[in-house]
């Protein structure tokens, strides 16, 4: 950035369009999971093959559809778990290599959980139909809402370089970043 008249040049930290989406963080980190060496966990562990990285990106992108929360995790003989949850619901995918998927189901949370239902070998229809459920389990509503946010440029502004500031957009479950400044009616 340069200095200019006194004032910080302001550039956008990230731009996200329909062409270049974001950088889903989420699906970094399931990426990511490639590259971890052998003996990974003390000494155990291997990194999950493309297929299953895939495989478990294709399930969170239904759960993100869903408006659900995600965790992910890599398992050491390369398999990779999946954790979407809505309040105290919480629905884990096990993806193993060779494209077996595992599920369940709990409520609850710590060690005050039960375990509403368990299957092995699940297609994935089944588990986008289950998916699909979770969040009428917490209360939410049959369809999601759309969030339009406008911002009104025609406003005289200058951006002060010492309040620019960095934070997440929580909408749904939203994750893109970017920069947004502090401004100063002039």
């Amino acid at each position: 950035m340069q200095q200019v008249s006194g004032h910080q040049d302001f550039q956008p930290w990230l731009y996200c369009s329909s062409e270049d989406p974001c950088p889903d963080p989420i699906e970094e980190k399931l990426q990511s999971f490639a590259t971890l060496q052998e003996g990974w966990n003390y000494g155990e562990g291997r990194a999950p093959s493309q297929l299953v990285i895939d495989g478990a990106i294709e399930i969170y992108r239904i759960g993100k559809k869903l408006a659900l929360d995600a965790e992910v995790f890599p398992i050491v003989n390369g398999d990779i778990e999946i954790s979407l949850y809505a309040g105290d619901h919480f629905m884990d995918i096990l993806v193993h290599e060779g494209g077996r998927l595992d599920f369940s189901h709990e409520e609850g949370v710590g060690e005050k959980y039960n375990t509403i239902s368990y299957v092995e070998n699940i297609s994935i229809d089944a588990i986008k139909q289950r998916l699909s459920e979770l969040p009428k389990l917490c209360g939410a509503s049959e369809s999601l809402e759309t969030t339009i946010i406008e911002v009104n440029v025609g406003l005289p502004i200058t951006v002060s370089p010492t309040t620019t500031m960095l934070f997440q957009l929580l909408i749904g479950n939203a994750s893109q970043y970017f920069t947004a400044p502090r401004f100063v009616n002039t």
